[in-house]
């Protein structure tokens, strides 16, 4: 389901309506108050991972083929948001540059009662010859100095701006709604009114996400949806 990097903070979705500027200190200011009665149970009209079970994402990048597995994992990890104890949903993503593997993470999410869907972090190996080498762009929230990200608001609109990862020292990605009406098709069909979003990574460079109701991102910048499972 999640692909690749999962490289301030989005007000409407917390529902005060506030722009991007100065939204990080706004956020921390927030998040106190924020309530996940069942984080697990993301039911996000654009990323409805409580349903989810797997999916396989291809492309390609630098003249080499791109295969991306990912599926639902159980885990026992958990986070403390404003002082209160999360339970994570957990993605488990292998990803294959020219059929070997290069990196595995595992990806964690909650969504809140207003229907915001947070991210709050990832473990990574980088893969070298089928061994771990490194486990570079790990973070966690709560770790360090890693902010709350906003994966997916839970009302998107164009020009909605927010972070999915503000890691001071490692990385920092800004997200804009683009699009709210996209038509895009993959391998595993055609998707109409969907969500399109620009990344702005903190290497300089942009990419973009389109996310299709009832099923989830469907592009990933160069890759595509070629299968996807669910209860």
């Amino acid at each position: 389901m999640m692909t690749r990097r999962f490289t301030a903070a989005f007000y409407a979705a917390l529902g005060i309506g506030a722009a991007l500027a100065g939204g990080k200190a706004l956020l921390a200011q927030q998040k106190d108050s924020l309530s996940f009665s069942h984080p697990t149970r993301i039911s996000h009209p654009y990323l409805p991972l409580e349903s989810f079970q797997n999916d396989v994402f291809e492309g390609s990048e630098g003249g080499k083929t791109l295969r991306v597995v990912s599926k639902r994992a159980a885990t026992t990890k958990t986070f403390l948001i404003g002082g209160k104890k999360v339970e994570p949903l957990m993605i488990a993503v292998r990803e294959f540059e020219a059929g070997k593997l290069k990196e595995a993470t595992r990806d964690y999410f909650a969504q809140d009662d207003a229907g915001t869907v947070y991210y709050l972090g990832e473990e990574v190996d980088n893969y070298r010859d089928n061994k771990i080498v490194g486990h570079e762009g790990a973070w966690e929230y709560g770790k360090g100095k890693a902010s709350l990200g906003v994966f997916l608001p839970a009302h998107p609109k164009i020009g909605d701006k927010y972070q999915p990862e503000n890691v001071p020292g490692l990385t920092t990605e800004n997200d804009e709604v683009v699009s709210t009406s996209e038509t895009v098709t993959t391998p595993s069909g055609k998707y109409t009114n969907c969500i399109k979003v620009k990344e702005s990574l903190s290497d300089g460079t942009t990419e973009y996400k389109v996310y299709a109701k009832g099923v989830g991102m469907v592009v990933d910048d160069t890759l595509r949806l070629v299968t996807q499972k669910r209860k």
